[in-house]
């Protein structure tokens, strides 16, 4: 069974090591890293796609200004009376002997091919002139869309990369940390072994060594998650990312938080809401008339594309839907109220925007004077671990009072690294949200 289980246990831990090395290492400036993500990321791709399709749907409109051509050829093979007559008088077969009566009623099968060339022109179509206007609207509202997406996702691309970057340097804390716990450890042993030192002073220190231990696994999980979300943003797979570039403590604006008119996710939504209002247009020229032309050419013969008989029709048709079962009415007072609801959910979200700027600027003085704080705070852990550590040495401090400071230092050290990251990440939100 003991046998078993070491096999278990030693090719759980080959399949791990092969997962892990199966991972490419790689060096990435924050500026590839960017470029990646133009290129890779999915959701740009998904963006870039619905605007596709936006511009798709705008060409659509054309057709209620230009021309439609339509070629047509058809087989037709009937004892039909009336058709027959009608097919021979296309083909101007017609002759004195085709009104007898006998031959009017009982006819014999009869072969027609036709062909048809037919044109339509929309002269006026207002409601298409409005659908026009509406989806080019659709389209302006996609691109401010896509490019508020390249920004947010400029933004994430920032926080991930340098996120990973946290990542090491807390795995880098936790490692010497545990360094030194590790040394403590062997100093506490050695003097219980001289008879300096009790049981209880060296289980507190196999204790503190092997608390490090397990944050330091966890840290390096956190650095693992950061890695495969940072390559996810990137459109990479199978990598493990070294950032070479480190984090710079840069100054946002000081400037009081002001809401920007063309921010792109406004502009999005201006463009939305003038969309809607097109389509009331639209669905007010439903009660104005429609003006279109039509030319046809057509042959008919007993062969295909043969010679035979030609005709042409040209003509000018007026519509006008004076009625539609209240249905011009109700679809009218539709696109009203979405207009409304558009304009409304505008307002909303600008309102939302500014309090989240204002938000985000308190937050970012507060981080500003929260990493002066942290910065200070690992100075004195520092020097206050240099002092415990020297009069430890001169047995003039307890274990407990050693590893306190150790902890101290530690946990000064990661504080620090979150106060500047999360320092230069608020300064680079506060700017997007500018």
């Amino acid at each position: 069974m003991k046998i078993l289980s070491r096999t278990f246990i030693f090719l759980l831990a080959t399949l791990v090591s092969a997962v892990a090395t199966a991972q490419e290492k790689r060096s990435l400036g924050l500026d590839e890293a960017l470029r990646l993500a133009a290129e890779g990321n999915g959701t740009l791709k998904r963006k870039s796609a619905e605007l596709m399709a936006a511009r798709a749907k705008a060409n659509q409109s054309l057709a209620a200004f230009l021309p439609q051509a339509e070629l047509s050829t058809s087989f037709v093979r009937t004892n039909d009376p009336l058709n027959v007559f009608g097919f021979r008088l296309k083909q101007g077969i017609v002759t004195q002997e085709d009104f007898v009566p006998a031959s009017l009623n009982n006819p014999s099968g009869f072969t027609n091919y036709s062909t048809r060339a037919e044109i339509r022109q929309p002269i006026f179509n207002l409601d298409g002139l409005y659908g026009r206007k509406a989806a080019r609207y659709q389209v302006k509202s996609k691109e401010f869309e896509l490019e508020r997406t390249k920004k947010a996702i400029d933004l994430e691309v920032r926080r991930q990369y340098f996120a990973v970057g946290l990542a090491n340097g807390r795995v880098e804390v936790l490692e010497k940390a545990l360094a030194t716990a590790e040394a403590t450890l062997k100093v506490v042993e050695d003097s219980k072994g001289q008879g300096y030192a009790k049981e209880s002073d060296l289980l507190e220190v196999r204790i503190h060594a092997l608390d490090l231990d397990r944050k330091l696994d966890q840290a390096k999980s956190d650095r693992q998650t950061s890695n495969d979300y940072l390559a996810m943003l990137l459109g990479i797979s199978d990598t493990e990312i070294e950032p070479a570039d480190m984090l710079v403590i840069e100054s946002a604006s000081a400037e009081a938080p002001e809401l920007s008119k063309n921010r792109d996710d406004i502009r999005a939504y201006e463009m939305g809401l003038e969309a809607a209002k097109s389509m009331v247009g639209a669905k007010a020229s439903g009660f104005v008339p429609r003006v279109n032309a039509v030319g046809a050419f057509e042959t008919n013969g007993d062969q295909v594309l043969g010679s035979g008989q030609d005709n042409y029709l040209v003509g000018v048709s007026l519509s006008w839907k004076l009625f539609n079962g209240y249905k011009n009415v109700g679809e009218l007072r539709e696109a009203k109220a979405k207009v409304a609801e558009a304009g409304q959910a505008f307002e909303d979200y600008k309102r939302q925007s500014s309090i989240e700027l204002e938000k985000t600027y308190r937050e970012y003085e507060v981080s500003r004077k929260g990493l002066a704080t942290a910065e200070t705070a690992e100075k004195h852990a520092k020097e206050n671990l240099r002092i415990t550590s020297d009069r430890f040495a001169e047995g003039m401090e307890k274990t407990s009072d050693l590893l306190r400071a150790q902890t101290l230092l530690a946990e000064k050290r990661l504080e620090a690294l979150n106060a500047r990251y999360g320092y230069v990440m608020m300064g680079y939100y506060l700017e997007f949200l500018r």
